[in-house]
């Protein structure tokens, strides 16, 4: 009887941890709780898993995520970056993979969905093969095709073929985003592009509002298009390293200065790579905001292990928060 009564217990407990499983990966953004206003872990163990996850985004139904993840390859001294695809299939998350176009030698990082999911965005060193486009880091782009996404193709000049370019996210009206890295400190920044008809109109770099002395770089403009997250280093009013910050259009459409996001989101360590719900409600970022002292300390053999196993540990995970946590921030509703 008590050999019985243990494997029913066990049973159970096997039960329950399915069950459990089954929660998680499930429903739009993997089955997991929304956040508050205080930044949640996102999908433990199945996006931040210990691992470098560096920024995620999502289709608008919340049934698609891709992220990016760092790691280097055996006998390599490169860091590779890689997109990473799951997506909502028969109720069910399937596991992970590396996507397709990242099954190569090259690096593919700062992934954007737009917020309509018809196109797939993101920063790559791919080839061009064109003699216009000669600069390392383009700017790519991938279109919806059924459940998939097309062969990669990079965008025309003016946005690539003028340095370096990175960070790209477009408004639901077609304002295009995007980080240009010419090594030219007064041209260097963020630039807005608006996209007609198929074409690129001339980009303009953003004030000096947004594009503070420091380095403003990569970040995300919101759905409708009035507000931008982006990353800065060094500001004087930093919590350390990299921040993440906000600047408001007005309705002279006049970016407001840039706002710290504050300490539930800022830390001594790098934040940054943010990305915003297409409904609006929330915000994605990558972040070190668990074991904070893993730099500080003589790490143990399961403290090393641990990086390489479990998030919140020294290394970067996928958090995300409601974009309540801004409202304050925004100059129009302090009046």
């Amino acid at each position: 009887m008590k050999k019985q009564a243990l494997i029913i217990c066990l049973l159970l407990v096997v039960a329950s941890c399915t069950n459990q499983q089954q929660e998680v990966k499930s429903g739009p953004y993997l089955g997991e709780k929304q956040p508050g206003i205080d930044p949640v872990l996102f999908a433990p163990g199945t996006i931040s898993t210990g691992l470098e996850e560096t920024l995620c985004t999502f289709t608008p139904d919340g049934n698609e995520i891709i992220f990016g993840i760092l790691y280097s390859k055996p006998h390599s001294p490169k860091l590779h970056c890689s997109l990473v695809r799951s997506y909502l299939t028969g109720g069910v998350w399937s596991f992970p993979e590396i996507m397709k176009l990242s099954e190569d030698k090259y690096s593919h990082m700062y992934p954007f969905i737009s917020y309509d999911g018809g196109e797939l965005y993101f920063q790559s060193d791919l080839p061009t093969n064109s003699p216009e486009l000669k600069d390392k880091y383009n700017i790519w782009k991938c279109k919806r095709v059924g459940d998939h996404w097309s062969d990669p193709e990079p965008l025309p000049m003016p946005v690539n073929g003028r340095g370096d370019v990175s960070g790209p996210s477009m408004s639901a009206n077609g304002e295009f985003y995007y980080t240009l890295m010419s090594g030219n400190p007064k041209l260097d920044g963020i630039y807005k592009s608006n996209f007609r008809d198929g074409t690129f109109s001339e980009p303009e770099r953003l004030p000096e509002s947004v594009n503070v002395k420091e380095g403003s770089f990569d970040g995300v403009i919101s759905p409708d298009g009035t507000y931008y997250l982006v990353n800065v280093y060094g500001k004087e009013d930093s919590y350390g390293a990299t921040d993440l910050y906000v600047s408001f259009k007005d309705e002279n459409e006049i970016w407001t200065p840039l706002k710290n996001l504050g300490s539930t989101i800022n830390t001594k360590l790098n934040e940054g790579s943010a990305r915003i719900s297409s409904d609006g409600k929330y915000i994605f970022f990558s972040a070190v905001l668990g074991n904070q002292d893993f730099y500080n300390d003589s790490p143990t053999y399961g403290d090393i292990l641990n990086t390489r196993t479990k998030p919140h540990f020294g290394n970067y995970d996928i958090y995300w928060v409601s974009t309540k946590i801004i409202e304050g921030l925004n100059p129009e509703n302090v009046k």
